[in-house]
C-alpha cells in the first residue's frame, strides 16, 4: 500500500520560473488521452491558475476547481502519467482512526516526498459550506502521530487509511507552524465539484455495500438513480422526442422517411417468386406498330381485329380472368360487332378500366368501353387511377374511391386490381368498419398521419403496397409474353393459363404509362396493376402480409426509447471515441430491427429514431461535460 501512495503522487508547480510555490496532488482516474489528478482549488490558485500550471515536463488542463472557502478541489488532466497507479477513493471516516498521508516538502532547494501517519482528531463541519448555504460537508482536525511533519506544500496530499489502502480526505492545510495538526476536507467533496464522475470514482462505506452477488452483471438502481446526470440525460432524451415528433408532424421528415422506406424495401431479403396465379401479355412497341394503320384505334390502344384475334386465342386457353389494361373509349367498328362487340359485352371474364379525371394533371378523364358501362356492369369496370408520391412513385394502392371522387366520364367505385381479384376470388367487396373486406380479409384504410406519411390526403380507400421482388426486381411480378409472341403462336399449355388472371396492358415506355418504384426501377402501369392484384390475392391466402404501421402514440414511445439509448451512453461512455462506437452500434441495430420488421410486413419510424439518438447523445454530452466537465473538450 505505501509503495502505490508514493508512486501515485505528483507535484504540481508553477510554469513561471519566478514562482516557487508548490503543491501536492495524486492520481485517482485515467482513460485513453488523460490521467486525472486531484488535488486543492488553492494549490492551483497560489501556483498561478490554470495557464501557469505544470506537472514535471507534461502539458496540463484544468477539468474543474472548486472554491477555496467551500468545496476546495481541483482535478487536472495530465497528458501522461500512465505509469502511476489509481488510488480509490472511500466515503467513510472515523474518530480515532489512524491515516497516512503523503505530500511535498522544500528541503536545501529541491522537492522531497514526505509520508506521515496522522489521527483524526475531530470533525469540523463548520469550515465546508456549500454555496447555496444549505449542505454541510466535513472537515477533519488531523494529528500528526508519526514521522516529520506537515510542510508548506502538503496540500492536497492525500489522506489514506492505513488498512484499506483508500483515500478519505484531502489535506487543505497546516493548522499551527510546527505542523503537528492540520486540516482535510473529506473526500465526499469531490460529489459538488466533480459531478460528472464522482459517481464512478467514490466507493460507498463498508456499512452501505451490498453482499457481493453472484451476477457480475448486477444492477443497483438507487445507486444510478441518485446521479443528477442521469435525470438531466433521461429530461435531455424527452425534448429531443417532443421536438422530433412536432418536426415530424408538420411533415418536416416526410421526403427523408419514404426515401428510408425506399432503402429499406430494397433491403429486404427477399426470397420472393413470380406469382404463379397471373399472366401479363404485354403491348409493346412492335405490336402496336404491327397493327395495320387504318385499322389502329388511338396511339396506345389496340385495334378492333387484334383485340378479337387476342380473345379468341385466349378463350381456348380457358383463363379465369381476363383484365383489359387499356383505354377504349370508343365503340367497336361494325365488322367486329358481333364477334368483339358481343363478346366484351357478355362475357363477364373481361374487366375492363376507365380513369377518373385529375386536375392536377389537367386529364379529363377516359371512360370505359361503351360495351362495358360501369352503370350497368359495375363488376366488370374499374378505375386505373394510382396514388403516385413525389417522383411519380407507387408506394400505395387505392382500392375504392368515395362517391365525392367519382366524377365523370368514370363512376368506377374499385379500383382495377380490386376487380380482378374479386372475379378471380368469386367475392364481392363488403364494407365493414374497419375497412373493405373481401373474402373474409379486411383491408385497413390509411389515415393522414401513418407511419413516414404525415398530413397527406388518404381520401378513398389506401392501404400501402408490399412489392413483390422476383430476382430483384417488381418488373418480375409474373410471368411475361409479348402479344406479337402470343399471337404468332409461341406454344403455350394450357395448363400455363388455365385459371389463372391474364392482365393485357402496354408497355412500350413512350405511350407515358411507366410508373417509379422504391426500388429505383421504372415499370409499366400494367406490370403495377399485376403487383396490386398479387398482393391482394397473397394477403387474403395468408402468403404475405399487408404492410402495417405501429399507432401514433407507440411511435412516439418508440423514438422516445431511441433518444433515452443516447442519452443514456453519454451518460455512462467518458470516451468520445468509444462513444462513436456504441452510438454506431446503437445505430446499425436499429436498421437492422427496422429491416427485418419490414420483411414481416412492419414499417418502423427509422429516421425519426435515428434522429433522436444522435441528437440525445450529443445534447447530453454537451449539457453534462458543460455544466460538470468530465475531461477537457
Amino acid at each position: 500500500m505505501s509503495e502505490n501512495l508514493l508512486k501515485s503522487i505528483v507535484l504540481i508547480e508553477s510554469n513561471k520560473p519566478k514562482d516557487s510555490n508548490f503543491g501536492t496532488g495524486f492520481v485517482i482516474d485515467r482513460d485513453d488521452q488523460y490521467t486525472y489528478v486531484l488535488t486543492c482549488a488553492h494549490v492551483v490558485n497560489a501556483v498561478g491558475g490554470k495557464a501557469a500550471l505544470k506537472v514535471g515536463e507534461l502539458s496540463v488542463e484544468l477539468v474543474v476547481l472548486g472554491k477555496e472557502r467551500s468545496t476546495d478541489l481541483a482535478v487536472l488532466a495530465v497528458q501522461g502519467l500512465f505509469d502511476k497507479p489509481l488510488l480509490k477513493l472511500r466515503m467513510t471516516t472515523s474518530v480515532g482512526e489512524i491515516f497516512i498521508t503523503a505530500g511535498f516538502h522544500s528541503s536545501a532547494g529541491t522537492h522531497q516526498l514526505l509520508q506521515n501517519r496522522v489521527k483524526l482528531k475531530q470533525r469540523d463541519v463548520d469550515r465546508v459550506l456549500l454555496a447555496d448555504g444549505t449542505e454541510l460537508l466535513s472537515a477533519w482536525n488531523l494529528e500528526v502521530t508519526q514521522g516529520e511533519r506537515l510542510e508548506p506544500g502538503c496540500s492536497g496530499s492525500p489522506v489514506v487509511q492505513e488498512k484499506t489502502g483508500e483515500v478519505t480526505g484531502v489535506v487543505i492545510h497546516r493548522k499551527d507552524d510546527k505542523g503537528q495538526e492540520g486540516l482535510a476536507i473529506s473526500i465526499t467533496a469531490l460529489e459538488k465539484v466533480w459531478a460528472a464522475r464522482s459517481s464512478d470514482l467514490l466507493q460507498p462505506p463498508p456499512e452501505e455495500i451490498a453482499p457481493p452477488s453472484p451476477n457480475p452483471f448486477k444492477f443497483h438502481p438507487f445507486r444510478f438513480w441518485r446521479d443528477h446526470n442521469l435525470h438531466t440525460a433521461l429530461r435531455i432524451g424527452g425534448l429531443v422526442t417532443v421536438a422530433i415528433c412536432g418536426i415530424r408532424f408538420l411533415g418536416g421528415m416526410q421526403s427523408v422517411e419514404l426515401a428510408m422506406f425506399d432503402q429499406l424495401m430494397r433491403s429486404r431479403l427477399s426470397s420472393d417468386e413470380a406469382d404463379d396465379r397471373l399472366l401479363i401479355i404485354e403491348v409493346d412497341q412492335a405490336a402496336i406498330n404491327d397493327q395495320d394503320p387504318n385499322e389502329r384505334r388511338g396511339s396506345a390502344s389496340l385495334s378492333d381485329r387484334t383485340l378479337n384475334d387476342l380473345l379468341q386465342k385466349l378463350d381456348a386457353y380457358q383463363p379465369k380472368t381476363i383484365g383489359l389494361d387499356i383505354y377504349r373509349n370508343f365503340e367497336v367498328t361494325k365488322p367486329f360487332k358481333r364477334t368483339l362487340g358481343e363478346r366484351l359485352r357478355r362475357d363477364d371474364r373481361v374487366i375492363t378500366v376507365c380513369k377518373v379525371p385529375d386536375s392536377g394533371s389537367g386529364s379529363s378523364g377516359i371512360k370505359p368501353p361503351p360495351e362495358v358501362p360501369s352503370n350497368r356492369t359495375p363488376g366488370r369496370v374499374g378505375f386505373s387511377d394510382f396514388v403516385a408520391d413525389e417522383g411519380t412513385i407507387v408506394r400505395r394502392q387505392l382500392l375504392e374511391m368515395s362517391l365525392e371522387q367519382r366524377e365523370p366520364p368514370c363512376f368506377a367505385q374499385f379500383a382495377f386490381s380490386l376487380q380482378l381479384a374479386a372475379h378471380y376470388l368469386h367475392a364481392k367487396p363488403e364494407p365493414t368498419p374497419e375497412g373493405y373486406s373481401l373474402k373474409g380479409t379486411v383491408f385497413k384504410p390509411l389515415q393522414g398521419y401513418t407511419g413516414g406519411y404525415q398530413g397527406i390526403d388518404a381520401g378513398g380507400h389506401q392501404i400501402l403496397l408490399n412489392y413483390r421482388s422476383p430476382k430483384g426486381s417488381p418488373r418480375n411480378i409474373a410471368e411475361r409474353i409479348t402479344l406479337k409472341n402470343f399471337l404468332a403462336g409461341d406454344p403455350l399449355t394450357v395448363d400455363r393459363l388455365q385459371n389463372r388472371i391474364v392482365l393485357i396492358g402496354v408497355t412500350d415506355p413512350d405511350k407515358g404509362d411507366s410508373w417509379n418504384t422504391p426500388y429505383q426501377e421504372q415499370i409499366p402501369g400494367v406490370t403495377v396493376q399485376a403487383q396490386m392484384v398479387s398482393q391482394i390475392l397473397s394477403v387474403i391466402k395468408r402468403e404475405r402480409p399487408l404492410i402495417w404501421t405501429l399507432p401514433q402514440w407507440a411511435e412516439l414511445l418508440w423514438i422516445w426509447a431511441w433518444a433515452t439509448v443516447g442519452g443514456l451512453l453519454a451518460w455512462r461512455i467518458r470516451s468520445f471515441l468509444t462513444l462513436l462506437v456504441f452510438v454506431g452500434g446503437a445505430i446499425v441495430g436499429l436498421c437492422f430491427i427496422c429491416v427485418i420488421l419490414l420483411m414481416r410486413g412492419g414499417w418502423l419510424p427509422l429516421v425519426p429514431s435515428g434522429f433522436a439518438l444522435a441528437f440525445a447523445t450529443t445534447g447530453v454530452r454537451v449539457v453534462i461535460y458543460s455544466t460538470n466537465p468530465g475531461k477537457p473538450s
